[in-house]
């Protein structure tokens, strides 16, 4: 179980870092359109969103004691 947890959190962690290089960059496109950088965008806010869940996840396994 240990060793899901610290996959699950480090999955979480690369998720968020893309996810928020998605965003704040956009479109790595020479000349990107609106239409382009708003579908970046959404799919950075989705990396982001998977990104938490799965880190929730992660934090919500409990190691076993014993």
């Amino acid at each position: 179980m240990k060793l899901l947890k610290i996959l699950l959190i480090a999955i979480a962690s690369l998720l968020v870092v893309t996810g928020i290089f998605m965003v704040f960059n956009g479109s790595l496109e020479s000349n990107p359109t609106a239409e382009q950088m708003e579908k970046v965008r959404i799919v950075g806010g989705a990396f982001l969103a998977a990104g938490c869940l799965t880190g929730g996840l992660g934090l919500a396994i409990k190691s076993k004691r014993g």
